[in-house]
């Protein structure tokens, strides 16, 4: 399913602002967001949520070994 970049974004950074999340969690979350906004800087542009959360797991496993 498509959603728009912005929902997605919006909806990590609601769940940051909770306070409930583990560390790791946020720092996790919030590094999603910038991996989005960087890959799609038209945060009306509608992606596959789950497509672009793997992509950014492939990053993360490039850049940390």
């Amino acid at each position: 399913m498509n959603i728009k970049v912005r929902i997605i974004i919006a909806s990590h950074l609601s769940d940051v602002q909770t306070g409930f999340l583990s560390p790791e969690d946020v720092n996790h979350r919030l590094n999603f967001c910038k991996y989005l906004l960087s890959v799609y800087p038209d945060t009306n542009q509608e992606i596959d949520a789950d497509a672009a959360y793997n992509d950014f797991l492939s990053a993360q496993k490039k850049v940390n070994g």
